[in-house]
């Protein structure tokens, strides 16, 4: 059985923009997550990525 998301989803990094406009909230909630530990972060060097694969887990998790 295969799930809803593709192989690229699974494994790509996306910033904080595109995440906040995947899940449907504000930049600012995402940062208030990313400090409260509800979401994952990846960095590289001074550059914070997000793996979205990642992030659906810890928020499926956390309800």
């Amino acid at each position: 059985m295969r799930n809803n998301l593709d192989d690229t989803e699974t494994t790509e990094l996306i910033t904080k923009a595109q995440l906040a406009k995947k899940l449907k909230v504000t930049t600012r909630t995402i940062d208030n997550w990313t400090a409260e530990n509800l979401i994952p972060k990846i960095k590289i060097n001074s550059q914070v990525r997000y793996s979205w694969i990642d992030v659906l887990s810890h928020l499926k998790r956390k309800k």
